[in-house]
């Protein structure tokens, strides 16, 4: 009798709380309230970042159900099959190849928390802060002393965020759209093996998507840019400005420049390009105009999933550094397939920025979609360096 009273609580323990040792995926419910959006997808670890289309509801939300492995998840959503967003309703976060991603935890492993370490050091009104610093990669984060000194003490490989005041020059900038003030941005930073602040390093500096921030995107081409001996760098806002163009994105760079000439005298002399993927390409036109236009030493613009060219625009907005601006060599990449930034549209930009007289234009493909293709990212590091 024991032993079939000892079987019934097993079974009973097994059907409350299943049996030791197994694991079950778990139902999780995606939502995302966007009435204006024409597709939504998720996609996150647990689908192996494949597109997983969301259904819209009639109040504008869209959801779907999946069925998710023992473990915490990254994801994000993919609106439109163009904007990377992170989960509004999610405050939790986990970083993936260097990129901020909303968490997801399945229901029979530890609740979720917030795997990026973060230090808040107290801050001081001088122009090189303590630092607060968020790991992006696979390294530990060091926190160091309340010292501005330490603030920069990088590790090769690793790519760190540091907040840094923003001059009342940039502040101006930042303001000049109807945004709310901002004093500060976010600066993330990694630096390739061997780096010497006292050499000379050509900078990579990324463009988010509309409505991505730049930092999210960072990732995608870190471990190429580290690898070619390219310094890479994002920059964005402490909160999301209210109006997102490009003068507010471009006040965040050159609070973030500002920072590193600061600490680093010899970085105002160092070559850099611009990057960017979909929206981000675009406004890689308006930032590089600018960066032209403020003496800094461009040397390459590599547009990745470019449907429109904003480069000629821009070069009649700022026709006093027009010609200086023109000789920057760029370099289109797209897919064969992509369904965004189509194949004839890629020539069509190309065409344009030919006819605008930029000097150096290339324009690559590559069988796929809209995506950035590493080794297009490669080949455009080594071609501005040669053209350099």
């Amino acid at each position: 009798m024991q032993d079939v009273r000892r079987a019934a609580a097993i079974l009973f323990l097994i059907a409350s709380f299943g049996a030791p040792g197994l694991t079950s995926a778990a139902e999780h419910q995606f939502r995302l309230k966007m009435p204006d959006a024409q597709s939504v997808a998720v996609v996150g670890e647990f689908n192996h970042w494949t597109a997983r289309p969301m259904t819209k509801d009639r109040d504008g939300t869209w959801t779907v159900t999946i069925s998710l492995p023992p473990g915490t998840h990254g994801y994000k959503f993919l609106v439109n099959g163009t904007d990377w967003i992170l989960d509004p309703g999610n405050p939790l976060r986990k970083s993936a190849r260097g990129v901020e991603n909303s968490a997801i935890s399945a229901s029979d492993a530890a609740p979720a928390a917030p795997p990026i370490a973060e230090t808040q050091l107290s801050r001081t009104s001088s122009l090189t802060p303590s630092p607060t610093r968020r790991r992006t990669s696979s390294q530990p984060t060091r926190t160091h002393p309340a010292a501005a000194a330490a603030a920069l003490a990088m590790r090769p490989g690793e790519v760190v965020v540091v907040e840094v005041p923003l001059s009342p020059m940039r502040q101006t900038a930042a303001r000049r759209d109807g945004n709310a003030p901002a004093v500060t941005a976010k600066l993330a930073l990694g630096v390739p093996r061997n780096f010497d602040p006292a050499g000379s390093w050509p900078v990579l500096i990324i463009n988010g998507t509309a409505a991505a921030a730049s930092i999210e995107e960072l990732g995608a081409y870190r471990e190429a840019a580290l690898h070619a001996g390219w310094v890479v760098l994002a920059a964005e806002g402490e909160a999301p400005p209210l109006h997102d163009t490009n003068s507010w994105r471009l006040a965040m760079i050159g609070g973030a420049l500002d920072y590193l000439a600061q600490q680093w005298p010899g970085s105002t002399a160092w070559p850099m390009a611009a990057a960017g993927f979909g929206n981000g390409a675009k406004r890689s036109g308006d930032i590089t105009a600018g960066l032209v236009r403020d003496g800094r030493k461009v040397i390459g613009m590599l547009l990745s999933g470019c449907e429109e060219d904003t480069a000629s625009r821009a070069a009649q907005k700022n026709r006093a550094s027009a010609a200086a601006f023109r000789q920057v060599p760029i370099f289109l990449s797209g897919g064969r397939n992509d369904p965004i930034a189509r194949a004839e549209k890629q020539e069509a930009v190309f065409q344009s920025l030919k006819a605008s007289e930029f000097r150096h234009v290339r324009l690559e493909s590559f069988t796929g979609g809209h995506e950035i293709y590493p080794p297009h990212v490669r080949e455009a590091l080594r071609w501005f360096l040669s053209q350099h």
